[in-house]
C-alpha cells in the first residue's frame, strides 16, 4: 500500500539522519537504498558485496538479541575452524532443535560440540535468524545454484531456497556429507527474540494507529508493556 511505503521510506530517511548526525548507534554505519524492491535474498547479497571484513553479522529487521553475546569469542572459534562458516544464533523456537528434527525429518545431527570454548550444534537448515558468517563463504552461498540451474532470484527469502536444498541433501547423501558442504552450525546461546511490530508499540502509538491500547500476541489480552519505550526508540519511533 502506499502508506506503507511511504512510511517506509521516512524511516529509511530517519536512518540515514541518523548516521549523519553521529548518534552512537549508528557510528560506522552505511546504509544501502537499493533502487527497487528486491526481497530479502538479493537484498543480502548487496549487503555483503560491500562488507570490507572477514566475518559479518546478519541480524533481521523483525529480529532483536535479549542478552550481550561475546561474538570476539565467537569469531575466534570460527578462525580456528575451517569446517565452521554460518553460525545462528538461537531462537526460542530452536530450544529443542535436534529433538524436533528427529522428529520431523528423521535426522540426527549429534549432540553439540566445544569448538574454541563456543559450544555449536550442526545444522542441517538455514534459519531464519541472526548468524555470523565468513564473507566469502556467505558470497559464494547467495550466488550458489540451489534449484534447478537457478540462484535465489528477487522476492525470495535465503532460508526458505536452501533450507529446501539442505535437507534434500542431508536425506539423499547423509548428515556428515551436507554439513561438510554448508559448514552450517547453531550457536547454543539462546539469545534472539521476534519483534512483533503491534505487540511493541506504546499504548499511544497504537491509539495513533486505531489499534487497541494492549495487545498480546499469543492470547489477546493484555502483557507486559516494561520494554515499549527502549524497542519503539530502536524502531525510531517517536
Amino acid at each position: 500500500p502506499e502508506e506503507s511505503r511511504d512510511a517506509y521510506a521516512e524511516r529509511l530517511d530517519r536512518t540515514q539522519q541518523a548516521i549523519h548526525a553521529g548518534e552512537e548507534w549508528a557510528h560506522h554505519a552505511e546504509l544501502l537504498r537499493l533502487p527497487e524492491w528486491h526481497g530479502f535474498g538479493c537484498a543480502s547479497r548487496v549487503a555483503v558485496a560491500a562488507v570490507t571484513t572477514p566475518f559479518v553479522l546478519l541480524v533481521q529487521h523483525d529480529m532483536a538479541l535479549t542478552k550481550t553475546l561475546d561474538f570476539s569469542k565467537l569469531i575466534a572459534a570460527m578462525q580456528q575452524a575451517e569446517h565452521v562458516s554460518y553460525v545462528a544464533i538461537k531462537k526460542r523456537s530452536q530450544r529443542f532443535y535436534r529433538d524436533t528434527l528427529r522428529a520431523q525429518q528423521g535426522l540426527e545431527v549429534g549432540p553439540p560440540e566445544e569448538i574454541g570454548g563456543v559450544t555449536l550444534t550442526r545444522m542441517v537448515s538455514f534459519y531464519d535468524s541472526p548468524h555470523v558468517a565468513r564473507v566469502d563463504w556467505y558470497r559464494e552461498w547467495l550466488d550458489r545454484d540451489f534449484k534447478n540451474g537457478r540462484r535465489i532470484t528477487r522476492g525470495q527469502f535465503t532460508e526458505v531456497v536452501t533450507t529446501e536444498w539442505m535437507l534434500q541433501k542431508a536425506h539423499r547423501d547423509g548428515v556428515d556429507a551436507l554439513v561438510a558442504d554448508a559448514k552450517a552450525w547453531l550457536w547454543e546461546e539462546e539469545a534472539v527474540t521476534h519483534i512483533d511490530g503491534r505487540r511493541f508499540l506504546t499504548p499511544e502509538m497504537r491509539r495513533a494507529r486505531g489499534y487497541p491500547e494492549e495487545y498480546n500476541m499469543r492470547s489477546g489480552v493484555p502483557g507486559d508493556e516494561s520494554m515499549c519505550p527502549e524497542l519503539a526508540a530502536l524502531l525510531g519511533e517517536k
